[in-house]
């Protein structure tokens, strides 16, 4: 009976991280949205602001390695509740 409640308890956690990479995940694809937007926003200025174009790729180029990161966690997640959990 433990045993049963500790892979309850455990699949339960799985799942909530699953649900909190998703969340994570959206978001960051929704800010590296709006980044390339306002890139291609100053981009089409008279006299664009290079040092804020540089700034706003920077950021945007973090906000993708951490993408990749939690896609692969993610993957991960699931992969063990599969495995794991009925």
């Amino acid at each position: 009976m433990v045993t049963q409640r500790a892979s309850q308890s455990f699949c339960e956690l799985l799942e909530k991280g699953a649900k909190d990479l998703r969340e994570e995940i959206g978001r960051n694809e929704r800010n590296i949205e709006r980044l390339r937007e306002e890139i291609a926003e100053l981009k089409r200025q008279p006299d664009p602001d290079l040092r804020a174009i540089e700034a706003l790729l920077q950021m945007k180029a973090s906000l993708e390695v951490k993408l990749a990161v939690d896609e692969r966690s993610l993957q991960s997640t699931e992969d063990a509740i599969t495995e794991n959990c009925p």
